[in-house]
C-alpha cells in the first residue's frame, strides 16, 4: 500500500544546478529523506539562496538521486543553482492527500490528525 512519507528536519543541498524541466535531481545526501518505494511519496521544498522556492513531489529516492514531479501546490518550475536547499516538509497538499485519498496512510516520525471542529 502506498504511503505519504513524513520525516522531521530532513534537509540537504542540490549537488548540481537543475533546469526548470528537470525531473531527476542529485542531492548531496539522499539518506536524510524518507525511503520511497511502491507508490510512496513525499513533498519537498527547493529553496534558492535568494529565497525563490518550489514545492515538488518526490516519487523515488535512489542513493542521492530523487525523482520529482515539478510545480506542485501552485508553485512554478524554476531553475535552481547548486547548493540550493531541499527540505522534506508537511505541506498543505500532504494533509489533503492524507485525509482525502482512500487507502493512503501517513507514516514516519510525525502523524497528521484532524483538528476538532467548533
Amino acid at each position: 500500500m502506498a504511503a505519504i512519507m513524513l520525516k522531521n528536519n530532513a534537509t540537504t543541498l542540490l549537488a548540481t544546478a537543475i533546469l526548470s524541466t528537470a525531473t531527476s535531481i542529485t542531492v548531496v545526501d539522499g539518506t536524510v529523506f524518507s525511503p520511497v518505494a511502491g507508490g510512496d511519496y513525499f513533498y519537498a521544498t527547493i529553496q534558492s539562496t535568494n529565497d525563490s522556492f518550489e514545492v515538488v513531489k518526490v516519487t523515488a529516492v535512489s542513493g542521492n538521486t530523487l525523482t520529482i514531479t515539478r510545480a506542485q501546490e501552485s508553485t512554478l518550475a524554476i531553475p535552481f543553482a547548486a547548493n540550493s536547499s531541499i527540505t522534506q516538509r508537511v505541506t498543505a497538499q500532504t494533509i489533503v492527500d492524507h485525509f482525502n485519498t482512500a487507502g493512503i496512510t501517513a507514516t514516519g516520525s510525525t502523524t497528521a490528525r484532524a483538528l476538532p471542529t467548533r
